[in-house]
């Protein structure tokens, strides 16, 4: 059910947060919540493990005997619920695999055949890299379909939400496109336009090498005309190997793609804007193309963000050329037109404290604007907190990084950040039956702490958008009746004003509109669900 709470008016706020103080029973539930939320705030820390996810804030899924599971992306639902996509592999073959999570971690019974989807998919080799949303729910992957152990095509594909293949989507679902001149092409990520169109990027084999590739196609699987004549597009800069590594999409149609070029002598990164027809954008770096480093290494992109204020964020991994084969995590941030942006950290660059082996594979950014990265450091799950003008943050697990060790050989491939704050981390690890499990991870922020289940009533909690404006929307799951008020905490604990008064709410999904006061600072606060027996959930939230 939805809740259908009165919003009450700006004006009243004020006075009804006085009464509230001065009600005696009022005031001693109001304490209950403030002791709450308190004991939520020292029980965990930011970058620990949320325990609230799955038990202990680890989902380990393993889709049969005798295969091994890799997860190589992550994408959020807009109702919480988390896809992972990315292969099954026995020795015989390998097929598509997604995965989808419920917010508690658990695998979503309406999904496939208990959470899990596994696509036959050619011969092995072939596997699923790259995940989005469709704004109706359907989920479109991007990948690679190996035809036999030589040949292998760019491979685009939709589900339906209940992970059938879209059968009004391309061939019963799947487009295989092949993009360059040669043999071997390879997606690995995928974006979708407000219109509904599909654009992808990899890598396009050309002759005696690769080059950077993007391909679009229509809503309905078809190959896009209008974009650079035929729906593919390739890029070539070096004399050896490039390719396309992430997508990000402008609000005004441009296309942005992070990649690499190779001339042999140095591995460089290669940031491209085109136009909607596919065209370079002129604007933008050298006639559309911007190439830059992290520093002395042999760079590799992963990932593309596109801030607000239109700069651009890319991450990935940069491999010592003097102290080979020492890699490190590391990202750059590129003005609006390509050039690299002073004001982070002093040159636009940042390489992360060596860690040994490590490197980047996904990237997010919070609602403040600091920038989460996530991938692997010598064979172990990282996590890292990087503030908005370069440097780790050091409230964030040991300096700013979280290290997880499970199983042998962790890969950590995706990240994502939750409305509430809380940073997911996809990939998969060795176990010990000494095959390979895909696995999820869920951390607290700073954002994060002080959201509880106190009566272990909630499925569901989240604040959107976070940070908020003037509006915005709560939705939490009870699993009884509940006779419930929200009232707005400070900081501090203290009581602001009362945002809906008390109402009978059936057990379900309520679904709340929220107006804050005009008058409100910007800051951190707490929304609290509060029933006679005190506070029944708490989220935090960002005024912005």
């Amino acid at each position: 059910m939805t809740a259908s709470f009165p919003v009450p008016d700006l004006e009243e706020l004020s006075a009804l947060s006085l009464a509230n103080q001065n009600d005696p029973m009022r005031s001693a539930i109001i304490l209950c919540a403030m002791s709450f939320y308190g004991l939520a705030a020292y029980a965990q820390a930011p970058g620990d493990l949320d325990p609230s996810f799955s038990g202990d804030g680890i989902a380990i899924t393993d889709f049969g005997a005798n295969a091994n599971e890799r997860g190589n992306g992550m994408a959020l639902q807009a109702d919480g619920r988390i896809v992972v996509v990315g292969s099954t592999n026995t020795a015989e073959e390998s097929s598509f695999a997604l995965a989808r999570y419920m917010p508690d971690g658990s695998l979503d019974p309406g999904f496939g055949t208990n959470g899990i989807v596994t696509t036959q998919a050619g011969a092995p080799g072939s596997a699923l890299n790259a995940v989005a949303i469709q704004a109706d729910g359907r989920i479109v992957v991007a990948g690679t379909y190996f035809v036999d152990d030589v040949e292998s095509l760019w491979a685009i594909a939709r589900y339906t939400s209940n992970g059938q293949l879209d059968a009004s989507f391309a061939d019963e679902g799947l487009l295989l496109v092949d993009v360059g001149s040669g043999y071997s092409d390879y997606a690995t990520a995928i974006a979708v336009q407000a219109d509904g169109r599909i654009v992808t990027t990899g890598w396009a084999r050309s002759g005696t090498d690769f080059d950077i590739g993007i391909v679009r196609c229509t809503a309905s699987g078809v190959l896009d005309a209008s974009f650079s004549g035929d729906g593919k597009l390739t890029l070539g800069y070096g004399t050896n190997n490039d390719g396309g590594e992430a997508v990000a999409l402008q609000p005004d149609g441009r296309i942005l793609v992070a990649g690499h070029t190779n001339s042999g002598q140095n591995v460089e990164v290669v940031v491209a804007r085109l136009t909607a027809a596919g065209l370079p954008d002129t604007g933008f770096g050298s006639n559309g193309s911007a190439l830059c480093s992290f520093g002395d290494s042999a760079d590799l992109p992963s990932s593309i963000a596109l801030q607000p204020d239109g700069r651009i964020i890319v991450a990935g991994t940069a491999t010592s050329i003097l102290n080979w084969p020492l890699a490190e995590m590391a990202l750059l941030r590129l003005t609006a037109t390509g050039g690299l942006d002073p004001t982070f950290n002093g040159d636009g660059r940042y390489v992360l404290p060596q860690l040994g082996i490590s490197g980047v594979s996904a990237l997010a950014l919070m609602p403040d604007g600091r920038i989460v990265l996530g991938g692997t450091a010598n064979s172990s799950f990282q996590v890292a907190m990087v503030q908005a003008d370069g440097g780790l943050d050091p409230g964030f697990g040991t300096d700013g990084m979280v290290t997880n060790d499970l199983g042998d050989d962790a890969y950590g491939m995706g990240v994502a950040v939750q409305p509430d704050g809380k940073v997911l981390l996809a990939g998969h690890t060795r176990m010990a039956t000494t095959l390979e499990d895909l696995v999820v991870m869920r951390y607290h922020t700073d954002l994060s702490i002080g959201i509880a289940d106190v009566q272990g009533a909630n499925t569901e909690l989240v604040i959107h958008p976070n940070p908020v404006g003037a509006v915005a929307t709560l939705t939490f799951t009870l699993v009884q009746d509940e006779r419930l008020s929200l009232v707005l905490l400070d900081g501090t604990g203290r009581l602001v004003c009362e945002l809906a008064p008390e109402q009978l709410l059936k057990a379900g999904t309520q679904r709340v509109g929220l107006a804050l006061p005009a008058s409100l600072e910007p800051g951190i606060y707490v929304i609290t669900g509060l029933s006679t027996r005190g506070a029944v959930f708490q989220v935090r939230m960002i005024k912005e």
